[in-house]
């Protein structure tokens, strides 16, 4: 038995309470989501500790028995969350089960981070925790793929180092860690930040820095109060970021580096000091080594506590009190005798040298064109239409996300997001992102990522013409205008990186235009979203006063009309209205089905976008060439029935059109061509 380091699990439970309210509430608690970097510090010395203790008192190290030890930890809590969970999406929800499926699936073989990691421009919003019960395996995914390593490593440095391994051991995991933090603090950008999140190659040196610490902590001594002083400093330093480090302009990397290196030093000295009254709390010290079945039930809780409530405070309580009663007993009847237990060590360890081979035939069944998956999916898919109010099931088939459009639409998935990119590059976008038909007329559609939902629109309409797509996630498509949900500065490098994808856009307009005898260009995002937002801020992050948003907004709106010619047609698309249900939770409740969905009433969408449509209509009676197509006039005529249009859904996620809609829009779209005199 190893020694048992009561502070440890004190901090665990910091961590984990962290991330369930950073989940429950983002804005309560912006950066509680570092509370996995915490756990990630925490693995790596719990883990080192442990090798090292039982070497050093056994004389010996085994690496089966090490991956039994892990397997009878992880597994059987992992297995029973995610089949449970799988089994009640099966029952009450709609949207994307392929793409769940697929994260439960990967999830159990420790590799779902790299399914996201692979599945990043096509299925990102996959991994918000309203489309994903099981996004939160990914930091499973990374500790497991540290763990399968890890033994090896060490058994290494104690065949050749032995009697001084534990010297080498802090030379070569403390260049490790040291390569990392020094990777998050200077290589890693707003760029590739989404890459880096995932990959296992920049998240390992976090373990590796609890691993440095352990050895650190057997190679020197530290006078007791000194560590005390130190550790109550640290401890109440690593508690102000999470709670104000969105109030610093330090970014989403620069944050995560910092909370390690705080993490580390606080679990070093803590080694030494005089233990902290609070770290002495054996309630809290409970909580932790309730920690891994919290972290994993919380999600799904929270999952489906969004389709009864929207209150923060609601969701943060309720999500806590089940996911401590649902750890509670999976810890006394799941974990426990599962990880004590001796009777399938024989079994595991027959099955380990094998398990290579088992992974692949397995893996390759988890695929979506797997007949086994297909089969499963199918299954689930039979089980929702029968057990929920849905009285046209054609709605389950008829919601296409536009996501998959974009993924089976190269063009659309290379260019979505590239100009953002600080370097131009003309030649990529001529030769990867021009859907090209042989027309005399370019359509270039300019915004968010609502605009990539009006690409089937276009392509099916009367104009056949080229197509090509400036978009980016989250962006109000005007130059100096920025919207934030709190009152946290978006960080310098953020607005620039906004800036220059609107500049990029332009030029990318300037270049391809001169080739077409026809221009219409296309600008669509959700304004009336973003100017209801609690702040606006400018390029200089400065705040702009609620009485003028307005006319700010007007003054950018108007000076990004003026950066085309009076040969390009400027159409603006006004957002209608933002639902208070997605379409899941609209057919998982049938009172929700009686009641339209909760849809707003015409009046409310019209007091909320009333202001927005004046801006842009005091903008089209300054030019010829500026028109508005008001999406209003063909889904919100007396009411909005805004998911139900001719047998299918008009939206699956509140914010996005689906693929059948944008594709019914394009008759509406020829006839306001036709109206106003717009044909190539």
């Amino acid at each position: 038995m190893t020694s048992y380091r009561l502070d440890i699990d004190v901090l665990r439970a910091f961590a984990v309470f962290a991330v369930v309210i950073f989940h429950s509430s983002i804005n309560l608690l912006p950066n509680g989501y570092l509370g996995v970097d915490i756990f990630f510090v925490i693995s790596g010395f719990i883990i080192t500790k442990n090798l090292s203790e039982n070497y050093l008192k056994n004389n010996k190290f085994s690496i089966i028995n090490f991956y039994i030890r892990r397997i009878k930890r992880i597994f059987p809590l992992l297995f029973f969350v995610v089949t449970t969970t799988l089994v009640a999406v099966s029952f009450f929800y709609v949207t994307s089960l392929h793409a769940i499926f697929l994260t439960g699936g990967y999830s159990l073989f420790g590799i779902s981070n790299i399914y996201f990691l692979f599945e990043e421009n096509t299925n990102r919003y996959l991994q918000e925790i309203v489309r994903n019960p099981l996004n939160h395996t990914w930091s499973l995914g990374i500790e497991e793929q540290f763990y399968l390593i890890f033994p090896l490593v060490f058994a290494l440095i104690i065949k050749f180092f032995k009697l001084r391994f534990i010297n080498f051991a802090v030379m070569f995991f403390g260049l490790l860690t040291i390569i990392g933090l020094i990777n998050s603090l200077f290589f890693i950008n707003e760029i590739n930040f989404f890459s880096s999140f995932y990959s296992p190659f920049t998240r390992f040196w976090e373990i590796s820095a609890g691993s440095t610490i352990y050895f650190l902590t057997k190679s020197v001594k530290i006078n007791p109060n000194f560590s005390y002083y130190l550790s109550y400093f640290l401890f109440l330093l690593l508690i102000l970021f999470i709670l104000f480090f969105s109030y610093l302009d330090i970014r989403y990397y620069q944050e995560i580096a910092l909370v390690v290196l705080l993490t580390s030093l606080l679990i070093f000295f803590l080694t030494f000091s005089t233990s902290i009254k609070f770290f002495k709390s054996k309630v809290l010290a409970y909580f932790g080594k309730l920690s891994f079945g919290i972290y994993l039930w919380h999600l799904p809780i929270l999952f489906f506590l969004q389709l009864a409530t929207d209150n923060d405070l609601l969701k943060i309580i309720f999500t806590l009190s089940a996911a401590i009663i649902f750890s509670f007993l999976s810890y006394k009847f799941i974990e426990n005798p599962a990880r004590y237990s001796i009777k399938y060590d024989k079994f595991l360890k027959r099955l380990i040298p094998i398990s290579p081979l088992l992974f692949l035939v397995i893996f390759f069944n988890i695929q979506p064109s797997s007949n086994l998956f297909n089969y499963v999916v199918t299954k689930s898919e039979h089980l929702l239409t029968r057990n929920l109010s849905v009285t046209d099931t054609s709605i389950l088939q008829n919601n296409t996300d536009i996501n998959e459009f974009i993924y089976n639409n190269n063009s659309i998935s290379a260019c979505s997001e590239k100009q953002e990119n600080l370097n131009f590059d003309k030649n990529y976008y001529l030769d990867n992102c021009l859907i090209k038909k042989n027309n005399g007329t370019l359509v270039h559609i300019m915004g968010d990522s609502t605009a990539l939902a009006f690409a089937p629109m276009i392509l099916n309409s009367s104009l056949k013409s080229d197509l090509i797509i400036s978009s980016r996630s989250n962006v109000p498509f005007t130059p100096n205008l920025n919207s934030i949900n709190d009152f946290t500065l978006p960080n310098k490098e953020t607005i620039m990186l906004k800036e220059k994808f609107i500049e990029n856009s332009i030029n990318l307009n300037r270049i391809i235009s001169n080739e077409y005898p026809s221009n219409i260009v296309i600008i669509a995002s959700i304004y009336s979203d973003y100017l209801n937002r609690k702040q606006i801020v400018n390029e200089n992050n400065v705040f702009i006063n609620d009485d003028n948003r307005y006319k700010f907004f007007q003054d950018q709106l108007l000076k990004l009309v003026k950066k085309f010619d009076d040969s390009h047609s400027v159409i603006f698309i006004p957002d209608v209205f933002i639902p208070k249900l997605t379409l899941a939770e609209c057919i998982s409740l049938p009172i929700a089905i009686n009641n339209n969905c909760h849809n707003p009433s015409i009046d409310d969408v019209i007091i909320n976008r009333q202001k927005t449509i004046e801006v842009m209509k005091n903008i089209e009676v300054q030019f010829e060439n500026v028109y508005i197509f008001d999406l209003q006039d063909t889904f919100c005529d007396k009411k909005c029935d805004y998911f139900y249009q001719e047998n299918y859904a008009f939206s699956n996620d509140r914010y996005h059109i689906t693929v059948e809609a944008s594709s019914f829009l394009s008759k509406a779209f020829n006839d306001f061509l036709s109206f106003n005199n717009i044909s190539p």
